[in-house]
C-alpha cells in the first residue's frame, strides 16, 4: 500500500503514545539530540524547548482566532497570539524546503534529520514577505514514519506544493528573526518572511481540493499596498524608524551569534542571512532601558526572572509559567517596549 504523507486522525492515539520518551531524539547517523539542542543560552534553549514540543495539540489547545489572514496581517506583532496555544490554518503552499542547521536539532547535516520549512500563503503569487512559515520537526517526523507516513521533505514537497492545505499545530513566535520579518521590520529590503508567528511544530496536514471556511483571497498586489504605505510612514517618521531598530536589536542582544546565524545547506539555498553586528548589540545590551513603565532592559528581565521559569515549564513543573514567563518574561517586555515607544 502507497505510503501517505498526511496525517490521519484515527492516528492521534498512536502518536501521542508514540511521542513519549522523545525528550531526546537519535538521527539517522546515531547521535542523540535533547529538548535543548545545542543552545548557548538559556532564553534560546528554552526557545528550542518549544520547537521541540512533540505532544500535539488537543482541541482545548487550538486558539480559533487564529487564521492565516491574521498570521498576515499588517502591524507590529510581537505579542499578537500566545505561545501556549495552538492553531489550525488554511493556506496555499507556495513553497516546501529543508531548513537549515538549527541548533534545536543540534546542528544536524542530514536532510531527513532536519526541519521541513513550509511556505504558505492566501494567494498562488505571493512573494515572500507575504508568506507564512510552518515547520515539520524531526521528532514528528519520526512519529508519523512509525506508523507508515512518510514527512521527510522530498515526499511533503511531492505531496504538497501548489496546493491547499490545513495544518495544526503549536504557535511559536520565532524572535530570532524579528529582523527579517515584514511585520516587525517594515520596509527592510533583506525580509524574506511576513511574520515572526509560525505553526511549529505541525502535528496534523490535511491535503485539500479547494479552500475552505471560505478564507479570505487577499490579492498579493493589495497586500504589498499595505506595506509599501507603512515603508512610506516610517519614512517620514525617522525617531519612529529608530526606535523599531533599537527595539529589534535589543531583542537579538539577547542571543549568541550561532544562535541567530542559521546555516542553510547548498541544496537549500536560501539567500539571505542576518550578518551580526557585535558592536551594535553590545551597545543594546548594556546602554538601552526601555523608557517609561517598562522599567528595565528586556535582556536584564530575563536574566532576573525568566531562566527559572522557563526551565520549571520546559520540565512540566510549572504550566502557570507559561502565562507569567513563557518566552518569557522577554516577550513581556518586548511588547512594554513596543508601548513605551508608542510602536502600536
Amino acid at each position: 500500500m502507497k505510503r501517505c504523507f498526511f496525517w490521519l486522525s484515527a492516528l492521534a492515539l498512536v502518536l501521542c503514545t508514540s511521542a513519549l520518551g522523545q525528550e531526546v531524539i537519535t538521527f539517522s547517523d546515531g547521535s542523540k539530540c535533547g529538548m535543548e539542542g545545542t543552545a548557548k543560552r538559556d532564553n534560546v534553549k528554552a526557545v528550542n524547548g518549544l520547537k521541540n514540543r512533540y505532544t500535539p495539540p488537543t482541541d482545548a489547545d487550538i486558539d480559533p482566532d487564529v487564521t492565516l489572514a491574521a498570521m498576515l496581517a499588517p502591524g507590529d506583532d510581537i505579542d499578537r497570539f500566545d505561545w501556549s496555544k495552538a492553531a489550525t490554518i488554511t493556506g496555499f503552499v507556495i513553497d516546501v524546503k529543508p531548513g537549515g542547521n538549527e541548533t534545536c536539532n543540534c546542528g544536524a547535516g542530514a536532510q531527513i534529520d532536519r526541519d521541513t520549512h513550509i511556505e504558505l500563503a492566501l494567494s498562488e503569487d505571493a512573494p515572500e514577505t507575504q508568506r507564512v512559515v510552518v515547520e515539520i520537526t524531526p521528532r514528528f517526523r519520526q512519529q508519523m514514519s512509525a506508523n507508515g507516513i512518510d514527512w521527510s521533505t522530498p515526499e511533503i514537497r511531492r505531496g504538497i506544493k501548489g496546493k491547499w492545505v490545513e495544518v495544526t499545530g503549536w504557535l511559536l513566535f520565532d524572535i530570532m528573526h524579528v529582523h527579517e520579518a515584514e511585520n516587525t521590520n517594515p520596509g527592510n529590503d533583506r525580509n524574506w518572511r511576513a511574520t515572526c508567528w509560525e505553526i511549529h511544530p505541525i502535528s496534523r496536514i490535511r491535503l485539500l481540493k479547494e479552500p475552505i471556511g471560505d478564507p479570505p483571497l487577499i490579492s498579493s498586489t493589495a497586500m504589498s499596498a499595505f506595506h509599501r504605505t507603512t515603508a512610506r510612514q516610517l519614512k517620514r517618521e525617522p525617531k519612529r524608524r529608530e526606535l523599531i531598530e533599537e527595539r529589534n536589536r535589543l531583542v537579538l542582544s539577547q542571543f549568541d551569534k550561532t544562535d541567530i546565524e542559521e546555516v542553510w545547506p547548498a541544496e537549500t539555498a536560501e539567500p539571505r542571512m542576518f550578518h551580526f553586528d557585535k558592536a551594535a548589540a553590545a551597545e543594546a545590551r548594556i546602554g538601552l532601558e526601555i523608557p517609561g513603565n517598562a522599567g528595565i532592559g528586556l535582556a536584564t528581565c530575563y536574566r532576573k526572572r525568566g531562566t527559572a521559569c522557563l526551565s520549571g515549564y520546559l520540565k512540566g513543573l510549572d504550566s502557570a509559567c507559561a502565562n507569567r514567563c513563557n518566552i518569557a518574561d522577554t516577550l513581556e517586555r518586548a511588547v512594554k517596549a513596543n508601548a513605551a515607544f508608542n510602536l502600536k
